[in-house]
C-alpha cells in the first residue's frame, strides 16, 4: 500500500514538474491558431466543391439524353393530289402522338467545356486565398497577445527582484527598530511598498491569465497561467519584397479575367455534334400511314450560334476595364503596404536607439541606487529617499525591457506585412 502511495506522489510531482516547465513560442501559437481556426475548413470545403463541379463539367461529354412525349392536333394533313384507280391510300389522321429519346452527342465544342473547367479551377484558388487573407486578422492578433504576455512575463520577473530587495531592506528596518536605531515609522514605509508590490503582482497575474485564456480560445490549448513565454530571436529583414496573400489574389482575379476572355472567344465559334430520335408513335417516319409504329433516326449536326456575336465586343471592352480595376486595386494595396511597412522599419530603429540608450540609463540609476543605500546606511537619506531611488531602476528596467519587446514585435509586424509569416 505505501508503495502504491508513493507511485501516486512520485507521478504527481513529475506532472506537476512538466507543467511548471511548460514553454510557449510564438510560431507554436500561430500554428496552432491558423491550423485550428474554422476558417481552414473552408478550404477543404472549397477543394471538394471543386472536385463536384469538375467532374459534372467533364459529364457534359456524356450522351444528352431527354424523353419527350407529344400530342398534337392539326387542322390539314399530307393529301395526294391525284387518285389512283385500285389504290385506296388513308388520309392520317389530324391528332398525332409521339413518344421519342432525344440524344445529343457532343464531339468539338470550340474548347469551351476546357474553358469552363479551368474557370472552376481559379475561382476554387480565389476563394482558398481569400481564407488566407482573413486569416492575416487572427496572425495579428496572437501576435499582439504573445507579446503582451512576453512584457507581463517581464514584469513578473522583475518584480521578484525588486520584492528580493524590499524583503531584505524590510528585514534591516526591523532589526534596526529592535535595536533603537530606527523607528516603526520607517517599517512602516517599507511595508507599504511590500504591499504595493504585491498589488502590482496580483495585477500582473490577472492580466497574464486573461491573455492566456484568449490564446486557449484561439488555439484549442489549455495552457496553464504559469506557462513561461519564451523570447523571440530578432530576425534582421533582408529582402523587402511584398509576398501578401492579398496580391495573389489579385493576381488570381487577373486569371479569371482572362479565363472569361477565352470563354467569350469560345462561345463565338461553331459546335460539332451528333444526334439520334428513338421514338414511338403516329404516324412515325411514313407520313402516309396512320398506324402506331417505332422509328429511328441519326446524323451530325454543325451549329454555329452567330448571335454570340451580338455582345462579343461589348463583353471584351468590359473584361478590360475590370481587368484596369484590378490593377488599381493593387497600386493602392501596395502604396498602403509600402507606407506601413516603412512606417515599421523606422519604429524598429527607433527602437534599437531607444534600448541603447536604456542600458546607459539603467547603469546611471544602478549607481545612483548603490550610492543612495550607502547614504542610507550611513545615516544621511532617509528611507523613503532610498525606495525612490530603488523605484527609479526599477522603472529603467521595465522601460528597457518595453523597448526589448517592441523592438522584437515591430520585427514580427514587419515580417507579417510582408507575408513572410
Amino acid at each position: 500500500m505505501k508503495i502504491k502511495y508513493f507511485g501516486l506522489f512520485l507521478f504527481v510531482s513529475i506532472v506537476q514538474l512538466l507543467v511548471a516547465q511548460e514553454e510557449l513560442t510564438i510560431e507554436s501559437c500561430l500554428s496552432n491558431a491558423l491550423s485550428y481556426n474554422p476558417l481552414q475548413k473552408q478550404k477543404e470545403y472549397f477543394n471538394s466543391i471543386q472536385t463536384y463541379q469538375t467532374k459534372n463539367a467533364n459529364k457534359s461529354w456524356l450522351p444528352q439524353v431527354n424523353i419527350i412525349g407529344q400530342a398534337t392536333y392539326q387542322n390539314k394533313t399530307i393529301e395526294l393530289p391525284i387518285k389512283l384507280p385500285g389504290l385506296n391510300i388513308e388520309t392520317p389522321s389530324k391528332d398525332q402522338y409521339k413518344v421519342y429519346a432525344d440524344i445529343q452527342q457532343n464531339i468539338y465544342d470550340g474548347g469551351l467545356i476546357a474553358a469552363q473547367k479551368n474557370a472552376i479551377q481559379i475561382q476554387s484558388a480565389a476563394d482558398t486565398k481569400r481564407v488566407d487573407n482573413e486569416l492575416y486578422k487572427i496572425k495579428e492578433k496572437i501576435i499582439q497577445l504573445y507579446f503582451n504576455a512576453l512584457f507581463i512575463d517581464n514584469q513578473i520577473e522583475q518584480s521578484k527582484i525588486v520584492e528580493k530587495d524590499l524583503m531584505a531592506l524590510a528585514e534591516k528596518v526591523k532589526a534596526a527598530t529592535q535595536n533603537g536605531v530606527s523607528s516603526k515609522y520607517n517599517e512602516a514605509v517599507v511595508g507599504v511598498e511590500i504591499e504595493k508590490l504585491h498589488q502590482k503582482q496580483m495585477e500582473l497575474s490577472s492580466t497574464k491569465s486573461s491573455i492566456i485564456q484568449s490564446l486557449n480560445k484561439l488555439t484549442n490549448k489549455q495552457y496553464a497561467d504559469n506557462v513561461r513565454f519564451t523570447n523571440p530571436t530578432f530576425v534582421q529583414t533582408i529582402s523587402k519584397e511584398i509576398k501578401r496573400s492579398e496580391i495573389e489574389l489579385l493576381q488570381i482575379q487577373q486569371l479569371q479575367l482572362n479565363n472569361l476572355s477565352e470563354i467569350a472567344n469560345r462561345k463565338t465559334l461553331p459546335k460539332l455534334g451528333a444526334f439520334g430520335q428513338v421514338g414511338y408513335g403516329r404516324p412515325g417516319l411514313n407520313q402516309l400511314s396512320n398506324a402506331f409504329e417505332g422509328y429511328a433516326i441519326g446524323g451530325l449536326r454543325l451549329a454555329w450560334n452567330l448571335s454570340s456575336l451580338y455582345t462579343f465586343h461589348n463583353e471584351k471592352e468590359a473584361i478590360q476595364l475590370q481587368s484596369k480595376s484590378v490593377d488599381a486595386q493593387k497600386e493602392a494595396f501596395l502604396l498602403l503596404t509600402e507606407t506601413a511597412i516603412n512606417n515599421q522599419i523606422v519604429e524598429i530603429e527607433k527602437y534599437k536607439n531607444l534600448s541603447e540608450s536604456d542600458n546607459q540609463i539603467i547603469l546611471l540609476r544602478k549607481k545612483i541606487k548603490e550610492a543612495s543605500k550607502a547614504m542610507l546606511d550611513n545615516g544621511v537619506y532617509t528611507y523613503q529617499d532610498y525606495l525612490k531611488d530603488l523605484d527609479a531602476e526599477d522603472a529603467a528596467k521595465t522601460t528597457k525591457a518595453l523597448h526589448d519587446i517592441q523592438l522584437i514585435q515591430s520585427n514580427y509586424l514587419l515580417q507579417l506585412q510582408l507575408g513572410n509569416l
